[in-house]
């Protein structure tokens, strides 16, 4: 097949969506589909991966890492376009908008992953929260409803998904980890750093830094399994 992922962040940002994506177009590849990667432009950087188009964006003000998309689109990616069997999304908008139209005019079947819970972000716009947050519910219930399948990364999120009426088909498809990465560790270099004995137990979070990911809970819950 040849599937095409819209998204409004790739590489060479480094985070839980760009990763999914990355792992998700590797073993499709592997399995011998043809994947396509439409995404903003990132200045300074050049893709070494084949199969990535680029649409010219601007940044988003206060916000290093993401961009937004500009129409229209060059032609030798709407010829691409034509030529798609699933149109995959992984945002409810700009990118997810993009792909949701063109799977309409070209009657595509339209694939949505709902990597975020966006509600939990809406400290970062300056607006009255409870407000945000119920309109964020509504963008994503709608453009859920509009997709010919919705893709939930855990049971969870299913589950949300559900209780905030999406009627569209519901799959669980985790994001796979590559074990490789973790053969032969060595647990003595950290230890080492930090002055750690190998028989105290260490405990490791790996992400952003941020107030959407609820650290303050995590430290406490840390404390429960110490």
């Amino acid at each position: 097949m040849k599937i095409g992922i819209f998204t409004n962040i790739y590489k060479p940002v480094i985070n839980g969506v760009v990763n999914s994506i990355s792992s998700f177009k590797k073993g499709l590849e592997e399995l011998g589909h043809e994947v396509y990667i439409f995404a903003p432009t990132c200045p300074d950087y050049k893709d070494d991966e084949k199969n990535i188009l680029r649409i010219k964006s601007v940044r988003l003000p206060l916000q290093n890492d993401y961009r937004i998309s500009l129409p229209p689109l060059a032609k030798k990616m709407l010829d691409v376009i034509k030529q798609l069997d699933v149109i995959h999304t992984q945002h409810p908008f700009v990118m997810g908008n993009y792909g949701s139209f063109f799977a309409d005019i070209y009657n595509k079947p339209l694939i949505f992953t709902h990597h975020t819970q966006y509600d939990k972000y809406s400290h970062y716009i300056p607006f009255e929260q409870e407000t945000v947050q119920m309109f964020t519910r509504w963008l994503v219930k709608d453009y859920a409803n509009k997709c010919d399948c919705v893709i939930a990364p855990s049971e969870s999120i299913k589950k949300m998904l559900l209780n905030q009426g999406i009627k569209s088909r519901i799959e669980v498809v985790p994001t796979g980890i590559n074990l490789d990465v973790f053969g032969n560790p060595n647990r003595e270099i950290i230890r080492k750093k930090y002055n750690l004995s190998l028989e105290q137990k260490l405990l490791l979070y790996a992400g952003r830094i941020a107030k959407e990911k609820n650290l303050e809970f995590l430290i406490k819950s840390f404390k429960l399994v110490l």
